[in-house]
Protein backbone atom coordinates (compact mmCIF):
# COMPACT_ATOMS: atom_id res chain seq x y z
CA UNK A 1 0.00 0.00 0.00
CA UNK A 2 1.50 3.33 -0.94
CA UNK A 3 1.58 6.31 1.30
CA UNK A 4 -1.76 7.22 -0.07
CA UNK A 5 -3.29 4.01 1.12
CA UNK A 6 -1.83 4.56 4.50
CA UNK A 7 -3.29 7.98 4.81
CA UNK A 8 -6.49 6.55 3.52
CA UNK A 9 -6.50 4.10 6.32
CA UNK A 10 -5.44 6.90 8.60
CA UNK A 11 -8.71 8.49 7.69
CA UNK A 12 -10.31 5.26 8.82
CA UNK A 13 -8.60 5.41 12.15
CA UNK A 14 -9.44 9.03 12.60
CA UNK A 15 -13.06 8.30 11.84
CA UNK A 16 -13.12 5.38 14.12
CA UNK A 17 -12.15 7.22 17.16
CA UNK A 18 -13.32 10.78 16.83
CA UNK A 19 -16.49 10.38 15.01
CA UNK A 20 -19.52 10.41 17.25
CA UNK A 21 -21.66 12.59 19.41
CA UNK A 22 -20.65 12.38 23.02
CA UNK A 23 -24.13 11.71 24.36
CA UNK A 24 -26.53 9.73 22.18
CA UNK A 25 -29.70 9.53 24.28
CA UNK A 26 -32.30 7.53 22.46
CA UNK A 27 -35.80 8.71 23.19
CA UNK A 28 -37.84 5.62 22.38
CA UNK A 29 -40.20 4.52 25.18
CA UNK A 30 -39.21 0.97 26.16
CA UNK A 31 -41.81 -0.20 28.63
CA UNK A 32 -40.81 -3.28 30.64
CA UNK A 33 -43.22 -6.22 30.65
CA UNK A 34 -43.29 -8.91 33.33
CA UNK A 35 -42.43 -12.38 32.02
CA UNK A 36 -44.86 -14.64 33.85
CA UNK A 37 -42.83 -17.80 33.29
CA UNK A 38 -39.38 -16.68 34.40
CA UNK A 39 -40.10 -13.84 36.86
CA UNK A 40 -37.59 -11.76 34.90
CA UNK A 41 -38.42 -8.37 33.44
CA UNK A 42 -38.62 -8.30 29.63
CA UNK A 43 -37.61 -5.11 27.87
CA UNK A 44 -39.27 -6.46 24.76
CA UNK A 45 -38.24 -6.19 21.12
CA UNK A 46 -37.40 -2.60 20.34
CA UNK A 47 -35.16 -0.96 17.78
CA UNK A 48 -34.27 2.52 16.65
CA UNK A 49 -31.69 4.85 15.12
CA UNK A 50 -30.30 8.21 16.13
CA UNK A 51 -27.38 10.18 14.69
CA UNK A 52 -25.83 7.14 13.04
CA UNK A 53 -26.40 4.78 15.96
CA UNK A 54 -28.76 1.85 15.34
CA UNK A 55 -29.83 -0.44 18.15
CA UNK A 56 -32.02 -3.46 18.72
CA UNK A 57 -33.03 -4.94 22.08
CA UNK A 58 -34.38 -8.45 21.50
CA UNK A 59 -36.24 -10.31 24.26
CA UNK A 60 -33.88 -8.84 26.83
CA UNK A 61 -34.79 -10.06 30.30
CA UNK A 62 -33.43 -8.26 33.36
CA UNK A 63 -32.78 -9.99 36.68
CA UNK A 64 -35.54 -8.63 38.98
CA UNK A 65 -33.15 -8.76 41.94
CA UNK A 66 -30.85 -6.10 40.49
CA UNK A 67 -30.96 -3.07 42.83
CA UNK A 68 -30.89 0.35 41.23
CA UNK A 69 -29.03 3.14 43.01
CA UNK A 70 -29.26 6.60 41.49
CA UNK A 71 -30.14 10.16 42.39
CA UNK A 72 -33.79 9.18 42.53
CA UNK A 73 -33.50 6.98 45.62
CA UNK A 74 -30.12 7.69 47.32
CA UNK A 75 -27.36 10.23 47.51
CA UNK A 76 -24.15 8.75 46.10
CA UNK A 77 -21.23 10.36 47.91
CA UNK A 78 -18.34 8.36 46.41
CA UNK A 79 -16.22 9.81 43.61
CA UNK A 80 -15.94 8.16 40.20
CA UNK A 81 -12.51 6.81 41.17
CA UNK A 82 -13.84 5.38 44.42
CA UNK A 83 -16.75 3.75 42.64
CA UNK A 84 -14.42 2.18 40.07
CA UNK A 85 -12.32 0.89 42.95
CA UNK A 86 -15.33 -0.71 44.65
CA UNK A 87 -15.98 1.76 47.47
CA UNK A 88 -19.60 2.95 47.59
CA UNK A 89 -20.87 5.48 50.18
CA UNK A 90 -24.56 6.32 50.13
CA UNK A 91 -26.94 8.30 52.31
CA UNK A 92 -30.67 8.99 52.37
CA UNK A 93 -31.39 5.27 52.09
CA UNK A 94 -34.91 4.10 52.95
CA UNK A 95 -35.44 1.07 55.16
CA UNK A 96 -37.00 -0.80 52.25
CA UNK A 97 -33.98 -0.14 50.03
CA UNK A 98 -31.54 -0.94 52.84
CA UNK A 99 -33.11 -4.39 53.16
CA UNK A 100 -31.74 -5.22 49.71
CA UNK A 101 -28.14 -4.50 50.79
CA UNK A 102 -27.20 -8.13 51.29
CA UNK A 103 -23.99 -9.92 50.34
CA UNK A 104 -23.82 -11.05 46.68
CA UNK A 105 -26.74 -8.87 45.59
CA UNK A 106 -26.18 -6.99 42.33
CA UNK A 107 -26.30 -3.19 42.25
CA UNK A 108 -26.71 -0.99 39.22
CA UNK A 109 -25.03 2.24 40.32
CA UNK A 110 -25.49 5.40 38.29
CA UNK A 111 -24.37 8.90 39.20
CA UNK A 112 -23.75 11.96 37.03
CA UNK A 113 -20.41 10.65 35.75
CA UNK A 114 -20.46 6.94 36.51
CA UNK A 115 -22.49 3.83 35.70
CA UNK A 116 -21.54 0.29 36.68
CA UNK A 117 -22.67 -3.12 37.85
CA UNK A 118 -21.49 -4.01 41.38
CA UNK A 119 -21.72 -7.12 43.52
CA UNK A 120 -21.94 -6.49 47.27
CA UNK A 121 -19.06 -7.90 49.35
CA UNK A 122 -19.80 -6.22 52.69
CA UNK A 123 -22.12 -3.56 54.16
CA UNK A 124 -21.52 -1.22 57.11
CA UNK A 125 -24.14 1.16 58.48
CA UNK A 126 -22.48 4.48 59.27
CA UNK A 127 -25.49 6.51 60.39
CA UNK A 128 -29.21 6.94 59.94
CA UNK A 129 -29.84 6.03 56.31
CA UNK A 130 -26.08 6.03 55.56
CA UNK A 131 -24.02 3.02 54.48
CA UNK A 132 -20.53 2.10 53.34
CA UNK A 133 -20.69 -0.76 50.84
CA UNK A 134 -17.63 -2.62 49.56
CA UNK A 135 -18.17 -4.11 46.10
CA UNK A 136 -16.52 -5.86 43.21
CA UNK A 137 -17.45 -5.56 39.55
CA UNK A 138 -20.37 -7.79 38.63
CA UNK A 139 -20.71 -9.76 35.42
CA UNK A 140 -23.08 -8.61 32.72
CA UNK A 141 -24.79 -11.98 32.89
CA UNK A 142 -25.68 -11.34 36.52
CA UNK A 143 -27.86 -8.42 35.41
CA UNK A 144 -29.44 -10.00 32.33
CA UNK A 145 -31.13 -13.36 32.23
CA UNK A 146 -31.63 -13.68 28.48
CA UNK A 147 -32.05 -11.98 25.13
CA UNK A 148 -29.60 -9.88 23.16
CA UNK A 149 -28.36 -6.35 22.58
CA UNK A 150 -27.21 -5.16 19.16
CA UNK A 151 -25.61 -1.80 18.44
CA UNK A 152 -24.21 -0.51 15.14
CA UNK A 153 -22.53 2.86 14.77
CA UNK A 154 -22.09 4.52 11.39
CA UNK A 155 -19.12 6.64 12.31
CA UNK A 156 -19.44 8.82 9.22
CA UNK A 157 -22.95 9.92 10.16
CA UNK A 158 -22.18 10.05 13.86
CA UNK A 159 -19.13 12.24 13.24
CA UNK A 160 -21.08 15.16 11.84
CA UNK A 161 -21.73 16.67 15.27
CA UNK A 162 -18.05 16.40 16.12
CA UNK A 163 -16.68 18.15 13.08
CA UNK A 164 -17.28 21.69 14.24
CA UNK A 165 -15.76 20.97 17.63
CA UNK A 166 -12.71 19.39 16.02
CA UNK A 167 -12.25 22.23 13.56
CA UNK A 168 -12.62 24.90 16.25
CA UNK A 169 -10.39 23.08 18.71
CA UNK A 170 -7.61 22.19 16.30
CA UNK A 171 -7.89 24.93 13.73
CA UNK A 172 -8.20 22.15 11.18
CA UNK A 173 -10.52 21.44 8.27
CA UNK A 174 -11.79 18.11 9.56
CA UNK A 175 -14.29 17.64 6.77
CA UNK A 176 -11.64 17.82 4.07
CA UNK A 177 -8.54 16.36 5.69
CA UNK A 178 -10.14 13.52 7.61
CA UNK A 179 -12.86 12.35 5.29
CA UNK A 180 -11.24 13.13 1.95
CA UNK A 181 -7.45 13.04 1.84
CA UNK A 182 -6.29 14.72 -1.35
CA UNK A 183 -3.05 16.49 -0.42
CA UNK A 184 0.27 15.89 -2.12
CA UNK A 185 3.23 15.25 0.20
CA UNK A 186 6.83 15.87 -0.81
CA UNK A 187 9.21 13.29 0.68
CA UNK A 188 12.28 14.88 -0.87
CA UNK A 189 14.79 13.70 -3.48
CA UNK A 190 12.13 13.92 -6.15
CA UNK A 191 9.58 11.63 -4.46
CA UNK A 192 6.01 12.90 -3.99
CA UNK A 193 2.90 11.10 -2.82
CA UNK A 194 -0.84 11.82 -2.90
CA UNK A 195 -3.13 9.48 -0.90
CA UNK A 196 -6.38 10.54 -2.67
CA UNK A 197 -8.48 8.55 -0.22
CA UNK A 198 -11.99 8.48 1.17
CA UNK A 199 -13.09 6.21 4.04
CA UNK A 200 -16.25 5.39 5.96
CA UNK A 201 -16.54 3.00 8.89
CA UNK A 202 -19.25 1.03 10.66
CA UNK A 203 -18.66 -0.51 14.11
CA UNK A 204 -20.97 -3.21 15.47
CA UNK A 205 -21.33 -4.87 18.86
CA UNK A 206 -23.61 -7.73 19.85
CA UNK A 207 -24.17 -9.32 23.27
CA UNK A 208 -26.32 -12.36 24.04
CA UNK A 209 -27.32 -13.65 27.47
CA UNK A 210 -28.68 -16.82 29.05
CA UNK A 211 -30.22 -17.30 32.46
CA UNK A 212 -27.96 -20.29 33.07
CA UNK A 213 -24.63 -18.43 33.22
CA UNK A 214 -23.17 -15.18 34.47
CA UNK A 215 -20.99 -14.53 31.42
CA UNK A 216 -22.54 -13.52 28.10
CA UNK A 217 -23.28 -16.64 26.09
CA UNK A 218 -22.08 -14.92 22.93
CA UNK A 219 -20.55 -11.60 21.94
CA UNK A 220 -19.09 -10.17 18.78
CA UNK A 221 -17.27 -7.08 17.57
CA UNK A 222 -16.92 -6.13 13.92
CA UNK A 223 -15.47 -3.25 11.92
CA UNK A 224 -16.80 -2.67 8.41
CA UNK A 225 -14.74 -0.32 6.25
CA UNK A 226 -15.99 1.31 3.07
CA UNK A 227 -13.20 2.93 1.11
CA UNK A 228 -12.00 4.45 -2.12
CA UNK A 229 -8.21 4.57 -2.54
CA UNK A 230 -6.45 6.22 -5.48
CA UNK A 231 -2.79 6.71 -4.47
CA UNK A 232 -0.25 8.39 -6.72
CA UNK A 233 3.53 8.11 -6.37
CA UNK A 234 5.72 10.29 -8.59
CA UNK A 235 9.46 10.43 -9.14
CA UNK A 236 11.47 13.17 -10.80
CA UNK A 237 14.53 11.63 -12.41
CA UNK A 238 16.24 8.49 -11.05
CA UNK A 239 15.77 7.28 -7.48
CA UNK A 240 17.56 4.45 -5.65
CA UNK A 241 16.64 4.27 -1.99
CA UNK A 242 14.68 2.58 0.78
CA UNK A 243 12.73 5.00 2.95
CA UNK A 244 10.61 4.43 6.03
CA UNK A 245 8.01 7.00 7.01
CA UNK A 246 5.65 7.37 9.95
CA UNK A 247 2.79 9.06 8.20
CA UNK A 248 1.08 10.29 11.34
CA UNK A 249 3.72 13.03 11.35
CA UNK A 250 1.90 14.57 8.40
CA UNK A 251 -1.28 14.93 10.46
CA UNK A 252 -1.18 18.00 12.70
CA UNK A 253 -0.23 16.97 16.23
CA UNK A 254 -3.11 18.90 17.75
CA UNK A 255 -5.52 16.73 15.76
CA UNK A 256 -3.88 13.49 16.92
CA UNK A 257 -3.84 14.69 20.52
CA UNK A 258 -7.47 15.66 20.27
CA UNK A 259 -8.40 12.24 18.88
CA UNK A 260 -6.59 10.31 21.59
CA UNK A 261 -8.10 12.28 24.44
CA UNK A 262 -11.67 11.90 23.20
CA UNK A 263 -14.02 9.20 24.39
CA UNK A 264 -16.60 8.23 21.84
CA UNK A 265 -19.62 7.38 23.97
CA UNK A 266 -22.90 5.77 22.98
CA UNK A 267 -25.84 4.69 25.10
CA UNK A 268 -27.56 1.31 24.78
CA UNK A 269 -31.23 1.84 25.74
CA UNK A 270 -32.80 -0.55 28.27
CA UNK A 271 -35.39 1.48 30.24
CA UNK A 272 -36.39 -1.44 32.44
CA UNK A 273 -36.41 -1.65 36.24
CA UNK A 274 -35.02 1.88 36.31
CA UNK A 275 -32.03 0.98 34.13
CA UNK A 276 -32.40 3.52 31.36
CA UNK A 277 -29.23 2.93 29.33
CA UNK A 278 -26.00 0.99 29.39
CA UNK A 279 -23.11 3.34 28.63
CA UNK A 280 -20.46 2.09 26.21
CA UNK A 281 -17.17 3.85 25.49
CA UNK A 282 -14.94 3.55 22.44
CA UNK A 283 -11.60 5.34 22.29
CA UNK A 284 -8.23 5.03 20.59
CA UNK A 285 -5.12 4.47 22.67
CA UNK A 286 -2.65 4.78 19.82
CA UNK A 287 -2.38 5.28 16.05
CA UNK A 288 0.63 4.26 13.99
CA UNK A 289 0.89 4.60 10.22
CA UNK A 290 4.19 3.11 9.01
CA UNK A 291 5.11 3.27 5.33
CA UNK A 292 8.10 1.72 3.56
CA UNK A 293 8.96 2.63 -0.02
CA UNK A 294 11.80 0.91 -1.85
CA UNK A 295 12.40 2.36 -5.26
CA UNK A 296 15.09 1.69 -7.84
CA UNK A 297 13.79 3.86 -10.62
CA UNK A 298 15.42 5.27 -13.75
CA UNK A 299 13.96 8.09 -15.83
CA UNK A 300 10.87 9.87 -14.60
CA UNK A 301 8.36 7.35 -13.25
CA UNK A 302 4.85 7.42 -11.87
CA UNK A 303 2.77 4.83 -10.05
CA UNK A 304 -0.97 4.88 -9.46
CA UNK A 305 -3.84 2.49 -8.97
CA UNK A 306 -7.45 2.59 -7.82
CA UNK A 307 -9.28 0.47 -5.23
CA UNK A 308 -12.75 0.61 -3.80
CA UNK A 309 -15.22 -1.59 -2.01
CA UNK A 310 -15.55 -2.69 1.59
CA UNK A 311 -14.31 -5.27 4.03
CA UNK A 312 -15.48 -6.51 7.38
CA UNK A 313 -13.26 -7.93 10.10
CA UNK A 314 -14.11 -9.07 13.60
CA UNK A 315 -14.94 -12.09 15.71
CA UNK A 316 -17.68 -13.94 17.52
CA UNK A 317 -17.03 -15.62 20.87
CA UNK A 318 -19.42 -18.27 22.18
CA UNK A 319 -19.08 -19.24 25.83
CA UNK A 320 -20.32 -22.45 27.43
CA UNK A 321 -19.65 -22.21 31.15
CA UNK A 322 -16.29 -20.46 31.07
CA UNK A 323 -15.00 -22.13 27.90
CA UNK A 324 -14.80 -19.74 24.94
CA UNK A 325 -14.92 -20.70 21.27
CA UNK A 326 -13.77 -18.03 18.83
CA UNK A 327 -14.91 -17.69 15.22
CA UNK A 328 -13.32 -15.11 12.93
CA UNK A 329 -15.38 -12.75 10.81
CA UNK A 330 -13.75 -11.68 7.56
CA UNK A 331 -15.36 -10.46 4.35
CA UNK A 332 -13.30 -8.66 1.74
CA UNK A 333 -15.05 -6.99 -1.20
CA UNK A 334 -12.23 -4.61 -2.09
CA UNK A 335 -11.43 -4.71 -5.81
CA UNK A 336 -8.93 -3.02 -8.09
CA UNK A 337 -10.77 -0.58 -10.34
CA UNK A 338 -7.61 0.46 -12.19
CA UNK A 339 -4.30 -1.42 -12.23
CA UNK A 340 -0.91 0.31 -12.54
CA UNK A 341 -0.02 1.42 -16.04
CA UNK A 342 2.58 -0.58 -17.94
CA UNK A 343 4.22 2.53 -19.36
CA UNK A 344 4.82 4.69 -16.32
CA UNK A 345 7.25 2.68 -14.15
CA UNK A 346 10.89 2.31 -15.18
CA UNK A 347 12.57 -0.02 -12.71
CA UNK A 348 11.42 -1.48 -9.40
CA UNK A 349 8.98 -0.07 -6.85
CA UNK A 350 7.99 -1.84 -3.62
CA UNK A 351 5.59 -0.28 -1.12
CA UNK A 352 4.37 -1.56 2.22
CA UNK A 353 1.91 0.64 4.05
CA UNK A 354 -0.04 -0.05 7.22
CA UNK A 355 -2.28 1.62 9.71
CA UNK A 356 -2.19 0.17 13.20
CA UNK A 357 -4.90 1.30 15.57
CA UNK A 358 -5.15 0.28 19.20
CA UNK A 359 -8.80 0.54 20.27
CA UNK A 360 -10.29 0.34 23.73
CA UNK A 361 -13.96 -0.57 24.15
CA UNK A 362 -15.78 -0.93 27.46
CA UNK A 363 -19.31 -1.29 28.82
CA UNK A 364 -20.41 -0.42 32.35
CA UNK A 365 -17.09 0.45 33.98
CA UNK A 366 -15.21 -2.39 32.29
CA UNK A 367 -17.73 -5.14 33.07
CA UNK A 368 -16.98 -5.92 29.42
CA UNK A 369 -13.86 -4.49 27.79
CA UNK A 370 -11.89 -5.10 24.62
CA UNK A 371 -8.38 -4.05 23.65
CA UNK A 372 -5.94 -5.11 20.95
CA UNK A 373 -4.60 -4.02 17.58
CA UNK A 374 -6.25 -3.67 14.20
CA UNK A 375 -3.76 -3.56 11.32
CA UNK A 376 -4.77 -2.72 7.77
CA UNK A 377 -2.40 -2.36 4.88
CA UNK A 378 -1.46 -2.74 1.24
CA UNK A 379 1.69 -4.14 -0.32
CA UNK A 380 2.59 -3.46 -3.91
CA UNK A 381 5.38 -4.88 -6.07
CA UNK A 382 5.86 -3.35 -9.51
CA UNK A 383 8.51 -3.80 -12.21
CA UNK A 384 8.45 -1.72 -15.36
CA UNK A 385 10.68 -1.91 -18.44
CA UNK A 386 13.13 -4.20 -16.62
CA UNK A 387 15.74 -5.77 -18.93
CA UNK A 388 16.30 -9.42 -17.97
CA UNK A 389 19.46 -10.88 -19.64
CA UNK A 390 18.51 -12.64 -22.84
CA UNK A 391 14.88 -11.50 -22.68
CA UNK A 392 12.78 -8.56 -23.76
CA UNK A 393 12.03 -5.86 -21.15
CA UNK A 394 9.19 -6.93 -18.87
CA UNK A 395 6.45 -5.27 -16.87
CA UNK A 396 4.68 -6.79 -13.89
CA UNK A 397 2.72 -5.60 -10.88
CA UNK A 398 1.08 -7.24 -7.88
CA UNK A 399 -1.04 -5.67 -5.15
CA UNK A 400 -1.94 -7.38 -1.89
CA UNK A 401 -4.34 -6.19 0.82
CA UNK A 402 -3.30 -7.25 4.33
CA UNK A 403 -5.54 -7.47 7.37
CA UNK A 404 -4.86 -8.59 10.92
CA UNK A 405 -6.79 -8.21 14.15
CA UNK A 406 -5.80 -9.29 17.63
CA UNK A 407 -7.95 -8.70 20.68
CA UNK A 408 -7.98 -9.21 24.42
CA UNK A 409 -11.51 -9.49 25.78
CA UNK A 410 -11.83 -9.00 29.55
CA UNK A 411 -14.99 -10.27 31.22
CA UNK A 412 -13.62 -9.99 34.78
CA UNK A 413 -13.87 -13.74 35.36
CA UNK A 414 -12.42 -14.57 31.98
CA UNK A 415 -9.80 -13.02 29.73
CA UNK A 416 -9.88 -14.22 26.15
CA UNK A 417 -6.80 -13.47 23.99
CA UNK A 418 -7.86 -13.73 20.36
CA UNK A 419 -5.81 -13.66 17.17
CA UNK A 420 -8.81 -13.05 15.01
CA UNK A 421 -7.40 -12.87 11.54
CA UNK A 422 -4.10 -12.50 9.72
CA UNK A 423 -4.70 -12.75 6.02
CA UNK A 424 -3.86 -11.42 2.61
CA UNK A 425 -5.93 -10.87 -0.51
CA UNK A 426 -4.41 -10.41 -3.95
CA UNK A 427 -5.99 -7.34 -5.52
CA UNK A 428 -4.23 -7.52 -8.86
CA UNK A 429 -1.48 -9.53 -10.49
CA UNK A 430 -0.69 -8.38 -14.00
CA UNK A 431 2.20 -8.87 -16.36
CA UNK A 432 5.37 -10.70 -15.36
CA UNK A 433 7.40 -10.18 -12.21
CA UNK A 434 10.87 -11.69 -12.50
CA UNK A 435 12.88 -11.25 -9.33
CA UNK A 436 16.29 -11.77 -10.85
CA UNK A 437 19.67 -11.46 -9.14
CA UNK A 438 23.02 -13.14 -9.84
CA UNK A 439 25.66 -13.86 -7.16
CA UNK A 440 29.09 -14.57 -8.61
CA UNK A 441 32.76 -15.27 -7.96
CA UNK A 442 32.91 -16.36 -4.31
CA UNK A 443 36.12 -15.39 -2.46
CA UNK A 444 37.06 -16.06 1.17
CA UNK A 445 39.59 -15.32 3.89
CA UNK A 446 39.93 -17.59 6.94
CA UNK A 447 40.37 -15.93 10.31
CA UNK A 448 40.81 -17.30 13.82
CA UNK A 449 39.28 -20.58 14.94
CA UNK A 450 37.33 -21.77 17.96
CA UNK A 451 37.05 -25.34 19.23
CA UNK A 452 33.87 -27.17 20.14
CA UNK A 453 31.66 -24.18 19.31
CA UNK A 454 28.69 -26.41 18.75
CA UNK A 455 29.16 -29.85 20.29
CA UNK A 456 25.83 -31.17 19.02
CA UNK A 457 26.49 -30.21 15.40
CA UNK A 458 30.26 -30.24 15.08
CA UNK A 459 31.53 -32.56 17.82
CA UNK A 460 35.29 -32.06 18.11
CA UNK A 461 35.45 -30.07 14.86
CA UNK A 462 37.16 -26.70 14.68
CA UNK A 463 35.23 -23.71 13.30
CA UNK A 464 37.03 -20.93 11.44
CA UNK A 465 35.68 -17.40 11.27
CA UNK A 466 35.52 -16.91 7.51
CA UNK A 467 34.93 -13.69 5.62
CA UNK A 468 33.33 -14.17 2.22
CA UNK A 469 33.13 -11.71 -0.63
CA UNK A 470 30.53 -12.00 -3.39
CA UNK A 471 29.78 -10.03 -6.50
CA UNK A 472 26.14 -9.44 -7.40
CA UNK A 473 24.08 -8.00 -10.22
CA UNK A 474 20.44 -7.00 -10.52
CA UNK A 475 18.76 -6.20 -13.85
CA UNK A 476 17.54 -2.98 -12.23
CA UNK A 477 19.84 0.01 -12.44
CA UNK A 478 21.04 1.25 -9.05
CA UNK A 479 19.51 -1.56 -6.93
CA UNK A 480 21.74 -2.65 -4.03
CA UNK A 481 21.83 -5.64 -1.73
CA UNK A 482 19.49 -5.13 1.27
CA UNK A 483 20.69 -4.93 4.87
CA UNK A 484 19.67 -8.55 5.53
CA UNK A 485 19.98 -11.74 3.53
CA UNK A 486 18.95 -15.31 4.32
CA UNK A 487 21.45 -18.05 3.51
CA UNK A 488 21.31 -21.86 3.47
CA UNK A 489 24.17 -24.29 2.70
CA UNK A 490 25.79 -27.61 3.66
CA UNK A 491 29.38 -28.14 4.85
CA UNK A 492 31.20 -31.39 3.98
CA UNK A 493 34.53 -32.76 5.16
CA UNK A 494 37.55 -33.09 2.87
CA UNK A 495 36.26 -36.16 1.02
CA UNK A 496 33.38 -34.05 -0.30
CA UNK A 497 30.78 -36.68 0.56
CA UNK A 498 30.46 -36.74 4.37
CA UNK A 499 28.29 -33.93 5.66
CA UNK A 500 29.42 -32.03 8.77
CA UNK A 501 26.53 -29.61 9.21
CA UNK A 502 23.53 -28.06 7.41
CA UNK A 503 22.77 -24.36 7.81
CA UNK A 504 19.13 -23.50 7.06
CA UNK A 505 17.70 -19.99 6.59
CA UNK A 506 20.33 -18.19 8.64
CA UNK A 507 20.08 -14.39 8.64
CA UNK A 508 23.30 -12.58 7.67
CA UNK A 509 24.10 -8.86 7.58
CA UNK A 510 26.10 -7.87 4.49
CA UNK A 511 28.92 -5.36 5.04
CA UNK A 512 31.07 -3.20 2.77
CA UNK A 513 28.23 -3.02 0.26
CA UNK A 514 29.10 -1.43 -3.06
CA UNK A 515 27.19 -1.25 -6.31
CA UNK A 516 28.69 -4.61 -7.36
CA UNK A 517 29.88 -6.55 -4.27
CA UNK A 518 29.44 -7.18 -0.52
CA UNK A 519 30.98 -9.16 2.32
CA UNK A 520 29.58 -11.41 5.05
CA UNK A 521 30.96 -13.69 7.76
CA UNK A 522 30.27 -17.33 8.66
CA UNK A 523 31.83 -19.95 10.94
CA UNK A 524 33.00 -22.83 8.72
CA UNK A 525 33.80 -26.14 10.51
CA UNK A 526 36.73 -28.40 9.65
CA UNK A 527 36.53 -32.05 10.67
CA UNK A 528 38.63 -33.15 13.66
CA UNK A 529 39.91 -36.70 14.07
CA UNK A 530 40.94 -38.04 17.51
CA UNK A 531 43.56 -40.78 17.87
CA UNK A 532 43.93 -42.73 21.14
CA UNK A 533 47.11 -44.74 21.91
CA UNK A 534 47.34 -47.17 24.79
CA UNK A 535 51.13 -47.36 24.98
CA UNK A 536 52.54 -44.95 25.49
CA UNK A 537 49.13 -43.50 26.47
CA UNK A 538 48.14 -40.42 24.43
CA UNK A 539 45.17 -38.66 22.88
CA UNK A 540 45.75 -36.47 19.86
CA UNK A 541 43.38 -34.56 17.60
CA UNK A 542 44.20 -33.57 14.05
CA UNK A 543 42.08 -31.35 11.83
CA UNK A 544 41.46 -31.62 8.12
CA UNK A 545 42.92 -28.87 5.99
CA UNK A 546 39.93 -28.32 3.77
CA UNK A 547 36.13 -28.40 3.75
CA UNK A 548 33.48 -28.06 1.05
CA UNK A 549 30.47 -25.74 0.92
CA UNK A 550 27.61 -27.11 -1.19
CA UNK A 551 23.99 -26.35 -2.07
CA UNK A 552 24.18 -22.67 -1.25
CA UNK A 553 20.94 -20.68 -1.58
CA UNK A 554 20.75 -16.94 -0.91
CA UNK A 555 17.49 -15.03 -0.73
CA UNK A 556 16.08 -11.83 0.73
CA UNK A 557 12.75 -10.93 2.31
CA UNK A 558 11.43 -9.61 -1.00
CA UNK A 559 11.78 -13.09 -2.57
CA UNK A 560 14.90 -12.52 -4.65
CA UNK A 561 16.44 -16.02 -4.68
CA UNK A 562 19.59 -17.43 -6.29
CA UNK A 563 20.87 -21.00 -6.05
CA UNK A 564 24.60 -21.65 -6.43
CA UNK A 565 27.30 -19.12 -7.33
CA UNK A 566 27.99 -18.03 -10.89
CA UNK A 567 31.60 -18.38 -12.10
CA UNK A 568 32.13 -15.60 -14.62
CA UNK A 569 35.41 -17.05 -15.92
CA UNK A 570 33.88 -20.46 -16.68
CA UNK A 571 30.40 -19.19 -17.51
CA UNK A 572 28.71 -21.78 -15.25
CA UNK A 573 26.81 -21.87 -11.98
CA UNK A 574 28.88 -23.76 -9.42
CA UNK A 575 27.31 -25.88 -6.69
CA UNK A 576 30.42 -26.71 -4.63
CA UNK A 577 33.35 -24.63 -3.31
CA UNK A 578 36.54 -25.82 -1.70
CA UNK A 579 37.60 -23.97 1.46
CA UNK A 580 41.28 -24.45 2.38
CA UNK A 581 43.18 -23.53 5.51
Amino acid sequence: MTKKNLLTLLGLALFLFTACEKDLLLEQDLNGVQDQTSSSIIAGNKSGENNGVSYAVKDLSVNPNVVLLNAGNVKIESSKQELSGGSLRVSGVSDELAASFTTSNILYVKSDNYAGLKKIVSVSKTGEGSYDIETVRAQLGEAFDGGSIDVSVDLYKASLAKKKELALRAGYDASHEILNLQDRYDFGNGLTYNPATNIKLLYSLQLKFSKTQILPTEFSNTFEVQLAINPQVNFVGSYNNIKEYELSQYIPQEVLDFIKEQEFEFQIPINTLGIDTLPAVLKVKDIKIPLVIEANISNESAFAYSLNGSFKVGYTVKITGVKPKVTSIYENKIVAVANPSTSETYGELLTDSKIIITPDISILDDAYSVGGDLTLGNKTTTYGHVAIPGKSPVFGSKGVNTTSLTAIVDLILLKVPVEVINTEKVLWNVGTIVKSVIYSDLRYTLGSYKDNTNILSWGINRAYDTQFTLDYKYPIIGKKIPSELIISYDVYEDNGSTKIVSIKDQVIQPTDITATSFKFRQDIPFRGKTTIKIFPPSITTTYQTKAYIKNIVIKDRNDYVYEGIYNTAKGVVEKSWEIKK
